[in-house]
């Protein structure tokens, strides 16, 4: 096999250091970089550019490997890859989360193949298992955590107590997470690589866009602190579930029990809990993100190609999945409220929540947190209707006693 890389940063690196020392018969033909000069020692004796035509335009090059980040010239190199007869390995989800329904249906057209393990979890072969492992099963629920910057960022809160704003900083000089963090800490990272796993396991397309999504930007302190109170750890969490024939999908920062085998999922790594009509309960975790477990994906991905398995991808049917309304699903949930601590602020707020007939599991105050007159009001209903909450919420925040808007989080 004769392999063209475009991008050579950190992952593109660390792909060429494992092709060198495993001695497959993958060859790296050519690189395609815009900074390949000062590459020039890591790159000894593979030809190299800034030139797309490089890769592009040499027939001898059979697959193509897109680490360049971004969405345009990504685009643009693979789908010109495809339609010059050569399949894709990929590890950019953001490209396939916006342009694969169209990218897949080309490869199928030129009899090609897009591999993209590495674009969901980093070192979690999840894609290759549900390929090949469960083909011909439903999956009934999927949920995981799929970012590692933010699950690294919500370790890092509740372990060294510090403050939002302070983790995300140091995730930054680190290289955790990148200089504008709006698509891990809002969550639309995280949305991306469910739309991916959901096309996957359905065989329908999902588009990203239509996945409801919340970001863990106002989560705090004071949450990490409640949440340990009752032996709970806020994670990011991406879920799906298929219930009475129907799809329902969502990213959103959750309390998680001890129980959940999300629980001890720590610092950058990844896990995807799925659950098959007739196998029940699978669990996948690992590195999600670096340099090494990512590129040892993209690395699995050549292999597959090289191999005679190729024939067991799935293949999506053309058809978009119909989502349908996460409200309509029903589930617990944690509920802090800052108030002014006056007489009748709790009755207020449990008579909207009966009316809207959610039942309260428990109410806290912290008085000794309370702050010129004001104090935090901590409530975790019993599972309900999100619909039934979402109403809830908007009374709530009529009131005259709430301060501070308020911040909830589903419990799994």
């Amino acid at each position: 096999m004769r392999i063209g890389i475009f991008g050579f940063g950190t992952v593109g690196q660390g792909l060429l250091q494992i092709l060198r020392e495993k001695k497959s018969g993958i060859e790296v033909a050519a690189v395609v970089d815009r900074s390949f000069q000062r590459k020039s020692e890591l790159l000894r004796g593979i030809k190299a550019s800034a030139d797309k035509d490089l890769i592009l335009k040499d027939s001898s090059i059979d697959t193509v490997v897109e680490l360049m980040g971004g969405i345009d010239d990504a685009l643009y190199v693979v789908r010109t890859a495809l339609d010059n007869g050569k399949n894709v390995v990929t590890a950019n989800k953001a490209l396939l989360a916006e342009h694969g329904y169209s990218l897949f249906q080309l490869a199928e057209r030129n009899g090609r193949i897009i591999c993209y393990e590495a674009a969901i979890a980093g070192a979690i072969p999840i894609v290759r298992n549900i390929e090949a492992v469960f083909r011909n099963e439903r999956i009934t629920r999927l949920m995981g955590i799929v970012n590692g910057t933010t699950n690294y960022i919500l370790t890092r809160m509740r372990k060294d107590r510090m403050p939002y704003g302070d983790v995300l900083e140091a995730a930054q000089k680190s290289g955790l997470a990148e200089a504008d963090p709006t698509l891990d800490v809002g969550g639309y990272d995280a949305q991306q690589k469910l739309a991916l796993l959901v096309s996957l396991v359905t065989g329908k397309w999902v588009e990203a866009k239509n996945i409801q999504v919340r970001g863990i930007t106002e989560v705090t302190q004071q949450d990490m602190q409640w949440a340990e109170r009752f032996a709970n750890r806020i994670r990011l969490v991406a879920e799906y579930d298929f219930i009475d024939n129907q799809h329902f999908m969502h990213v959103t920062p959750a309390l998680v029990s001890e129980k959940n085998v999300l629980y001890d999922i720590e610092y950058e790594n990844n896990a995807i809990l799925f659950h098959g009509e007739y196998s029940g309960e699978h669990l996948f975790m690992g590195k999600g993100a670096g340099k090494f477990p990512t590129a040892f994906s993209v690395y699995s991905d050549l292999l597959h190609l090289q191999s005679e398995n190729t024939k067991l991808r799935l293949e999506y049917d053309g058809s978009y999945l119909a989502i349908g309304d996460i409200a309509q699903t029903s589930s617990a949930f944690y509920l802090r409220l800052r108030v002014k601590d006056q007489p009748g602020v709790l009755a207020a707020i449990a008579q909207i929540l009966g009316n809207c007939a959610l039942s309260i599991a428990s109410v806290h105050q912290d008085h000794s947190a309370a702050i010129q007159g004001e104090v935090d009001v901590v409530i975790h209903t019993h599972a309900a209707k999100r619909s039934a909450f979402y109403t809830a919420l908007q009374e709530i925040q009529k009131l005259k006693s709430i301060v501070l808007h308020q911040i909830y989080l589903p419990v799994l």
